[in-house]
């Protein structure tokens, strides 16, 4: 006999067991790949915000540990625009806000100046722009406003005495974007009791800038302020708390569904040499 065919029928032989190791073995894989796949995802989406902008650099606070809730200056901002080689600079204050009474909680919520260069890039589908007059006024990203079926006019609300009316439902690139709402700065500021805070700056270069350009941007930021942080927006991403968390837990519950998936495959040829014995 063949060792190619002994094999062949000690699995066909016992084909309930050879079954059920496959399955094991067959969702331990799947598991990883999806997870995986799930995470790398999330980061993909979270880069979006980005790349739908342009954004070369982002500035946020030095020693934060998570980037993404710490504080900065916004006077940092009018610095960098006039640094060398910066064609805009735009300060971003981010929050995550609830609306309570629609039932959905931890909505991204982006303070923008209302003449920023980061509101062009948002393709509005219905209603207008934020306008310089306008008090409580907010743009809804087109998934958000499907959540909540609600449109231009209709009304959201923050806390008891925090109504704002939504004055364009808007659609980008990035699908993060899709489900935030964006105010004016000076609006979230006040909401959050943030004056003159930003989280972080977006920093958009001249022309096309290459490796070497955007490493002496970083340090001539830097060298404006010892409490900055400038970052290549591909590290930006990369590096933040919230995707490595993700990416972590996504390998660590991968990596026990194969390990389960293993420890059935050496069960079932254990079984089978015991058997032979």
């Amino acid at each position: 006999m063949h060792f190619i065919t002994l094999i062949y029928k000690n699995v066909a032989r016992r084909r309930v067991r050879t079954i059920l190791t496959l399955s094991a073995l067959s969702t331990a894989v799947a598991a990883v790949i999806a997870l995986v796949g799930v995470s790398s995802g999330f980061v993909a989406a979270f880069g979006d915000v980005y790349e739908a902008h342009g954004v070369d650099v982002v500035v946020s606070r030095k020693g934060a540990a998570d980037r993404l809730s710490s504080e900065m200056s916004a006077a940092a901002e009018e610095a960098i625009r006039e640094l060398p080689g910066v064609r805009a600079a735009a300060g971003v204050l981010l929050d995550a806000m609830s609306l309570e009474k629609a039932g959905i909680y931890g909505v991204p919520t982006m303070g923008i100046r209302r003449d920023s260069w980061l509101l062009d890039d948002l393709r509005l589908k219905d209603g207008r722009g934020l306008r310089g007059g306008d008090e409580r006024a907010v743009l809804v990203g087109v998934q958000l406003a499907e959540q909540l079926s609600r449109g231009v006019g209709d009304r959201v609300e923050f806390y008891e005495d925090e109504v704002y009316e939504i004055a364009g439902v808007f659609e980008s690139y990035s699908a993060w974007e899709n489900g935030s709402i964006v105010m004016a700065l000076e609006q979230l500021q006040r909401l959050t009791d943030r004056g003159a805070q930003v989280t972080y700056v977006n920093v958009q270069m001249e022309g096309s800038p290459h490796s070497e350009d955007v490493e002496e941007l970083v340090r001539s930021i830097e060298s404006i302020d010892g409490r900055l942080r400038a970052m290549p927006t591909e590290d930006f991403v990369k590096t933040d708390t919230r995707m490595r968390l993700a990416q972590g837990m996504a390998w660590m519950t991968s990596s026990i569904a194969l390990l389960i998936g293993t420890i059935g495959l050496f069960n079932t040829m254990m079984a089978s040499i015991y058997e032979r014995t």
